[in-house]
């Protein structure tokens, strides 16, 4: 009895220093306004890339121009990118106000939002990324990425990788590590209930055992 207790309070203290360490690493934190998205195997004459997204309902971040993402990349709002309208896909930095260009170089695109990017992509849950020329011209269109919903409020990197015609989505950073330390946490509970109880029956059944032998025992001294 008393090395199963002590096994129990072993396997307790694990858990709670496992669950502390997770708990520690949630404390990491990135910019949630910052957004990097990676792309390869662009068509020749790409001189920016720029996600097509899709609202799930309402677009509530959609403007008719971004004047400043216009001046930004010197196009104006007859450009084929600013006009772009298919299947309910349009511009996200020339047709929604959420998001400011910052620059593009070596494979990568860079944004910064005015609000956290879970708010944004919660809504924009479907996007696809177009390539463009200097003048706004729309060189070649990805496949559809659907973007996960985050549900926990805690900092979350949306990454996105585009090679050519194809465009993939991923989560990273705190709550992808968050929901994967909580997997982990919640199996080792669930592991720990099932030692309990199984413990449990055993105990009862040698007390049935004990209490039948010593049962019969009395019973055969009687005779």
């Amino acid at each position: 009895m008393k090395r199963a207790v002590k096994a129990f309070i072993a396997v307790y203290f694990a858990v709670f220093m496992c669950f502390f360490g997770c708990m520690t690493a949630f404390a990491w934190d990135h910019d949630e306004t910052w957004q990097r998205i990676g792309f390869e195997n662009a068509p020749e004459g790409t001189e920016f890339v720029d996600l097509l997204v899709k609202a799930k309902g309402d677009d509530k971040y959609a403007v008719d121009f971004n004047e400043e993402n216009g001046k930004l990349l010197g196009l104006d709002k007859d450009c084929e990118l600013a006009e772009y309208d298919k299947d309910g896909y349009t511009s996200f930095l020339l047709r929604h106000g959420c998001v400011k260009f910052d620059s593009v170089h070596s494979g990568e695109a860079h944004y910064t939002y005015n609000t956290k990017n879970y708010k944004i992509f919660n809504e924009l849950n479907r996007v696809k990324l177009a390539y463009c020329d200097s003048k706004g011209n729309i060189l070649m269109v990805t496949n559809t990425a659907d973007v996960g919903y985050a549900f926990f409020k805690t900092p979350v990197m949306y990454i996105f990788k585009a090679d050519g015609e194809s465009l993939a989505f991923s989560f990273g950073g705190a709550t992808y590590s968050k929901l994967r330390s909580i997997i982990a946490v919640v199996a080792i509970a669930v592991l720990i209930v099932a030692v309990v109880l199984l413990f449990r029956f055993f105990e009862r059944k040698l007390g049935k055992r004990s209490a039948e032998k010593s049962i019969q025992s009395g019973e055969t001294d009687n005779e």
